[in-house]
């Protein structure tokens, strides 16, 4: 194995911190019972752990699984899982364990599909970019959800998640920094791994906001007269 050098320890580091904060996101959600959120966490946690491994093994099969795991969140984990998860406390929407697996099945053909497929793999990466610009209405919901909540310290970290995760979107599919491969700190792997460990961490503490408004019976957000009636 090369030695390792003061850019791959930086990265390391990102590694870890965000694996950290899929960790304690994951233990929050599996906590409050909302399993289909914990799953995306615990992919992206998984995810982290193994890329961890593989900076010391440089195993083929973890570099393979590295990839997937990434794919399998960013063509659907980080949109459809978190619309269906936050539904939970919007909409009082409690899926069952046979739709979270048929969905986690689907996504998880899906990202082999964009990853395999020979004929799909030239639009990956508008994919992952167009799957992450759905996902923006929901950070924008979080950001005013926190703001009528009164929650203005989690509102100001859920704009900077916005800015930070579209940020990385676009360096990691379209415009990767110039000196990429040598860059210590603005590559886009570092801001990556650095925006998703700042932003899915956020996003946790933001779920235990709204759901604790919604046990205390605050009233829903008035978006929700606009686009129809909660859930039973």
């Amino acid at each position: 194995m090369e030695a390792i050098g003061t850019r791959e320890w930086f990265l390391l580091l990102a590694v870890v911190l965000m694996t950290l904060g899929m960790g304690f996101g994951m233990a929050t959600f599996f906590g409050r019972r909302n399993y289909i959120l914990a799953a995306e966490w615990a992919v992206m946690c998984g995810s982290g752990s193994n890329v961890t491994i593989w900076f010391f093994t440089q195993n083929e099969w973890q570099w393979n699984l590295i990839w997937f795991l990434d794919a399998f969140s960013r063509i659907a984990g980080f949109n459809i899982l978190l619309y269906a998860g936050f539904a939970t406390v919007t909409h009082n929407f409690r899926p069952s364990l046979t739709f979270d697996v048929v969905l986690l099945v689907i996504i998880g053909l899906a990202a082999a599909g964009v990853m395999y497929v020979d004929w799909l793999i030239p639009a990956r990466h508008y994919a992952f970019s167009a799957a992450h610009f759905m996902f923006v209405p929901l950070l924008l919901f979080l950001i005013y959800e926190m703001h009528r909540l009164g929650k203005q310290t989690l509102m100001v970290m859920m704009s900077l998640t916005v800015v930070l995760l579209t940020a990385s979107a676009v360096l990691l599919d379209f415009a990767a920094p110039a000196n990429n491969e040598t860059n210590i700190i603005y590559n886009k792997d570092f801001v990556s791994m650095m925006s998703w460990a700042f932003g899915y961490l956020v996003i946790s503490r933001v779920y235990v906001a709204m759901e604790d408004a919604s046990r205390a019976k605050v009233p829903p957000s008035p978006l929700f007269n606009i686009a129809g009636a909660r859930m039973a």
